[in-house]
């Protein structure tokens, strides 16, 4: 059985590690369903210093960010940000760079889900599956 590829948005991946009250129990379903081998799992390689830089906002010091940062390298893996990734971004002259190179490092990783809650920023009719946690789920 192929494992579908999936790409999780920071988002979902703070929702997790912050426990977000009202978006954790689904954010933490899909974690779950990667770690069971359901999904392979992907972040951006443009995720880990942001998510490195919330920990540490939201009072996690350096040697625990870095437990939690090597412990989703455990669970995901990176997906590929290059000069490619960042052109093809470029060219979709979205409002929101982040999200065009995630969706775009989807792409070159061969992802067929990107899970976000901020589904309006991603570009619209694309190839892949752009859902949140809990729209999935249902």
């Amino acid at each position: 059985m192929i494992m579908k590829k999936v790409l999780c948005d920071i988002n979902i991946v703070l929702d997790v590690l912050l426990k977000r009250d009202i978006f954790f129990e689904t954010s933490l379903q899909i974690f779950q369903k990667i770690e069971n081998g359901e999904f392979y799992g992907f972040l951006s390689g443009i995720s880990i210093d942001t998510i490195f830089y919330i920990l540490r906002k939201n009072g996690k010091n350096n040697e625990e960010s870095h437990v939690i940062i090597s412990q989703l390298l455990q669970i995901f893996d990176i997906a590929t940000v290059d000069n490619r990734v960042i052109e093809n971004a470029l060219l979709l002259k979205t409002k929101d760079l982040e999200d065009a190179i995630q969706y775009e490092s989807a792409i070159e990783e061969g992802c067929e889900i990107i899970f976000t809650r901020n589904v309006k920023d991603f570009p619209m009719n694309t190839k892949i599956l752009i859902c949140s946690p809990q729209n999935f789920l249902q």
